[in-house]
C-alpha cells in the first residue's frame, strides 16, 4: 500500500513504477534460492487480491491513483 502511495505521489510516474518493481521483486534480503520461487509467487498473490481489494472499495481507480480516504488508508 505504501508503493501506492509512492505512485499517486510521483511527478515522474515511469520512475514510481520501477522502484515499486524493483521493491516486488527483491521483498526480503535473506532468501535462499529454494524459497525465493515460493515467495515470490506469494507476494504477486497478495499484490493482486490487496489491488483488487482496494479497487472494489473505490480507494483506487483503473490506474492505481488513490481517490478519497485512499491516502489515509495507506498509513494505517
Amino acid at each position: 500500500m505504501r508503493l501506492l502511495y509512492l505512485y499517486t505521489n510521483a511527478e515522474d510516474k515511469k520512475d514510481a513504477i520501477n522502484r515499486s518493481l524493483i521493491a516486488l521483486q527483491c521483498p526480503f534480503n535473506g532468501q535462499t534460492p529454494m524459497t525465493n520461487r515460493l515467495i515470490d509467487v506469494q507476494t504477486r498473490f497478495h499484490t493482486m487480491y490487496t489491488l483488487d481489494f482496494l479497487y472494489r472499495l473505490n480507494f483506487i481507480d483503473h490506474q492505481g491513483d488513490l481517490i478519497g480516504l485512499g491516502g489515509f488508508i495507506t498509513n494505517l
